[in-house]
């Protein structure tokens, strides 16, 4: 038997700018089950016992103190930028903040890559690319 190191693992989930979420109901236990739109649920497909998993909901409008456990790997779950710009650039300053203390941690899915996938930014950057057609794409903000 392979005697594994356990991982501790931070994964990073973000309020969308309207900071609606989707109500599922009731779990078994009476908890209330939501989600956000625009993050991936990586953390809820977790089912190694090696690995330990801190769920951060970052709520990018107020001014949290999270407390952080001593990690290796923070794992970015905000995936669309078009509607979670704010909580990537929250988890941006976070992971600043993180790595700060703890330089040596990894980063899955980096929020600032992640920020750079806006259909307007896609657009502007890569609509000349040969043999890609990229629709002309605007963002609006009322």
């Amino acid at each position: 038997m392979i005697n594994r190191k356990k991982i501790n693992a931070i994964f990073l989930i973000g309020l969308p700018d309207n900071k609606e979420l989707l109500v599922n109901g009731y779990n078994d236990s009476g908890k209330l089950v939501y989600r956000w739109n625009g993050n991936c649920d990586f953390h809820a497909q977790i089912i190694n016992k090696n690995i330990a998993l801190h769920k951060i909901n970052l709520i990018w409008f107020e001014e949290i103190a999270y407390k952080i456990p001593r990690s290796d790997i923070i794992v970015n779950c905000i995936n669309d930028a078009d509607i979670c710009l704010k909580s990537l650039k929250r988890a941006e300053n976070l992971i600043a903040s993180i790595k700060a203390r703890l330089p040596k941690i990894k980063v899955f899915n980096p929020p600032e890559f992640i920020a750079q996938t806006t259909r307007d930014y896609i657009y502007q950057n890569y609509k000349n690319l040969d043999g890609i057609y990229i629709p002309k794409t605007l963002s609006l903000h009322p």
